[in-house]
């Protein structure tokens, strides 16, 4: 196993494509954001502690400012798995006068003298005014111009929607922080439609449920806009319910507020891009490109759409009034996508 830990690292050395932090006795993420505790804290809670950082892959500019690292390097295969679980933490800027206005998604950062503190169930990189032991926190950019990693899929029953009323009337609990690994990390759900909306501690939480198990409370999950820069109010404009959405991308997160009985795992989006609505070149709605959609495309070869409102069941992709070999290239290019 350590034989395979040692190749990933050579390989991402050998790429060039990430260049690694040099703090000699710095913790990864891994090291902070690993835990057996019951309720997911960080070991390292209170500790002030140099990080080797990661690649931006968000950046939020208001108040506190705030950036999500993410380790691409898998530390541990046995914990991590291929999905590289305990990888992503926030750090939280408390200078308020803008600390992280030079970093840029895609840059490695590194950190020294941090706070690791759980916030509201949510483990930080503080970045304080004053640490506890009077040390002055700082940061390096490594190296810039990384490629930002994919979210990881996951399903549903993997992020699953808190339980009312389990430690009383009006409380919202997780039976269990199982989902704990993916905190802070980048996920992606598919084919979901929005059942409520309106929940959580400040109301801005909506439920996803998938469109698959619409009567099946664990395959839901509950999402935010509070980190969409495309929001407005409390919620992004396609959140509504009803609306369905192919994919779904966001940073996960815990809230927990025991004394105001919440304790639940939000899934917040970024911008609208977060959002996919539809699939192109999905010809059967079923937010997918594969050989059903095929099948249907391939009635209409040769077509033409003039009078057909509907482009020919949509085989027409290139809105051109013809079924010809221009849609079967955008055809082509969409293949299987969304089908993992």
């Amino acid at each position: 196993m350590k034989k395979v830990l040692l190749l990933t690292i050579l390989m991402f050395l050998l790429s060039g494509q990430w260049v690694l932090p040099v703090l000699g006795d710095a913790l990864t993420i891994f090291d902070i954001q690993y835990s057996t505790d019951p309720d997911g804290s960080s070991p390292k809670n209170g500790e002030v502690i140099d990080c080797v950082g990661g690649v931006v892959v968000h950046k939020r500019i208001e108040s506190k400012p705030r950036l999500i690292l993410y380790d691409p390097i898998i530390r541990d295969v046995n914990v991590q798995g291929d999905a590289g679980c305990w990888s992503a933490i926030q750090v939280k800027d408390w200078f308020y006068y803008g600390s992280f206005n030079d970093v840029a998604v895609g840059d490695w950062v590194e950190f020294y003298n941090v706070t690791v503190e759980e916030f509201r169930g949510t483990t930080f990189l503080q970045y304080w005014l004053d640490n506890p032991d009077d040390s002055v926190p700082g940061f390096t950019i490594v190296s810039s111009n990384n490629s930002v990693p994919d979210p990881v899929k996951v399903n549903l029953n993997e992020i699953t929607s808190p339980v009312e009323d389990v430690g009383g009337p009006g409380d919202w609990y997780v039976n269990d922080h199982w989902a704990e690994k993916y905190e802070s990390m980048r996920l992606e759900i598919k084919d979901v439609v929005i059942t409520d909306m309106d929940n959580g501690k400040a109301d801005d939480n909506y439920t996803l449920q998938s469109a698959a198990e619409l009567n099946d409370p664990n395959f839901s999950c509950w999402a935010a806009d509070y980190m969409n820069v495309d929001k407005i109010g409390d919620y992004h404009p396609y959140v509504e319910i009803g609306q369905h959405f192919c994919t779904v991308r966001g940073i996960f997160e815990q809230y927990t507020n025991l004394v105001e009985g919440w304790d639940y795992y939000q899934l917040l989006t970024t911008d609208t891009g977060d959002f996919l609505t539809t699939q192109p070149a999905d010809l059967d709605g079923d937010c997918d490109v594969d050989l059903l959609d095929y099948g249907h495309f391939s009635q209409y070869w040769l077509a033409e759409c003039y009078s057909d409102p509907n482009l020919c069941g949509g085989a027409d992709i290139m809105t051109d009034d013809v079924v010809n070999t221009d849609d079967l290239g955008e055809f082509v290019y969409y293949w299987l996508d969304g089908t993992n």
